[in-house]
């Protein structure tokens, strides 16, 4: 027992909260909070109201996003240098990602595992989505895509859309005059609702 002015603390006790501050102090500073803006090579992104905004002119690099913080935390040796992480802790609450003009390509599990996401609008600019980009993503019911060209979708090799199996909740919309073109396109005419914006 411990005794700390007028409280006893069990030695049990005092460890268990001894570890927990532990815990605390090592996982906080790798970025177990989300974070509302930043930049991933070309690309910035900005998290407000529920909304993640990616933009700039480039490639989206592959698996940008983890939901929760890697595990377990990173080691590293005295004097190491401590390198920038490259991906984004999305907030629990995101609902919407909005890919500006400019971007190119949607990243390989860039969002994979994002539960709470529930639209997605692809500018004109992106011509391809990575596998498994939005695996995981199980409360999309919107995906707006602007280009009439269909993006290309990685499906190989794991011959899985990058969106997920089960494509019949969500409503994806395109261009006028360009719903044939999505429903004659690999990956694309799994979607069982096209609808013309």
């Amino acid at each position: 027992m411990v005794k700390i002015k007028n409280y006893s603390i069990s030695k049990g006790k005092l460890i268990i909260f001894t570890w927990a501050l532990l815990v605390l102090l090592i996982l906080v500073p790798f970025g177990i909070t989300a974070q509302e803006s930043g930049k991933i090579g070309n690309l910035s992104w900005n998290f407000k109201d529920s909304i993640l905004t990616i933009s700039g002119v480039g490639k989206m690099p592959d698996e940008i996003g983890e939901i929760i913080a890697p595990s377990p935390p990173p080691v590293f040796k005295p004097g190491e240098k401590i390198a920038e992480p490259k991906e984004i802790i999305f907030p629990l609450e995101c609902k919407s990602v909005i890919i500006e003009e400019g971007v190119t390509s949607i990243g390989m599990a860039a969002f994979t595992g994002c539960k709470t996401l529930n639209s997605v609008v692809i500018p004109k600019s992106v011509t391809s989505i990575g596998l498994i980009a939005f695996i995981g993503c199980t409360n999309i019911t919107s995906v707006e895509v602007k280009s009439t060209t269909p993006p290309k979708l990685e499906i190989e090799p794991l011959k899985v859309n990058p969106f997920g199996p089960d494509l019949s909740s969500i409503i994806l919309s395109v261009p006028k005059g360009a719903k044939a073109a999505y429903t004659s396109a690999d990956g694309w005419k799994n979607f069982k609702n096209i609808k013309e914006i």
